[in-house]
């Protein structure tokens, strides 16, 4: 089966995405200056709430450490941050914890403990982690590969409107790998990554599409667009 090779890259930007809206307004503060291009200033407000134990605070610390915004990048001092995030039960700070030890940065590479904080992560709704868990299952990376519970995770991802779980979707629907072989479902999900990747990927996306639909009669592919419009409108539940 054919696999997505940028998918380790696609992953670090998920997982680096914007997190939620804040309840306190001191972070939301750091979270303006950070917007204003004043990486150092969301520090200087940041730094304090963690240091008090805030959980927002703490990933946040974690995030511009691992990314060097404001302040030297150190993957280590980032980890300690996540994981004072990660014990609070912040989801964001377990799906970078894995990723960290998807990828070797800061600790040394280990997929099977990756696997173990993708599954909190994932178990709290995180999107990037639910990519992130089914791409171990899917190829049986640190974990017993299982096309099934991969399937399922880029399901629940997909509902998120992660679209890297789109065209992954797509790719085993048309294999029937973990699920039941449907084109005009595959089409429908490469149809959708088309239009939600980064252009290198959705370019990827849009010749799978097209590869696909030259082997399917005119009222599949009529089909599987007004599938991919229903599930557009539907904010990609139930699809």
């Amino acid at each position: 089966m054919r696999s997505v090779v940028w998918a380790s890259i696609l992953s670090v930007m998920i997982a680096a995405g914007a997190a939620p809206a804040a309840s306190q307004s001191t972070v939301d503060d750091g979270r303006r200056e950070s917007a204003k291009g004043n990486a150092i200033g969301a520090l200087h407000i940041w730094r304090p709430l963690a240091e008090k134990g805030g959980a927002e605070a703490q990933f946040l610390m974690g995030w511009a450490l691992e990314y060097g915004q404001g302040i030297a990048a150190d993957p280590k001092e980032a980890m300690r941050w996540y994981r004072r995030a990660a014990d609070q039960g912040d989801a964001r700070a377990q799906s970078n914890i894995g990723l960290m030890y998807d990828v070797g940065l800061g600790v040394p590479q280990d997929q099977r403990e990756a696997a173990r904080w993708y599954a909190m992560a994932a178990e709290n709704g995180n999107a990037a982690a639910q990519f992130n868990l089914g791409w171990l299952h899917q190829n049986g990376t640190g974990v017993a590969q299982d096309f099934e519970k991969a399937a399922a995770l880029y399901a629940k991802a997909a509902e998120q409107g992660n679209a890297a779980a789109w065209y992954n979707l797509g790719l085993l629907y048309e294999d029937g790998t973990g699920v039941p072989k449907d084109p005009v479902r595959a089409h429908m999900w490469f149809n959708l990554a088309g239009s939600g990747l980064p252009p290198e990927q959705a370019s990827l996306a849009v010749r799978s599409r097209e590869a696909l639909a030259a082997t399917m009669t005119s009222e599949q592919v009529r089909l599987a667009l007004g599938m991919a419009q229903s599930c557009t409108k539907a904010e990609f539940k139930a699809c």
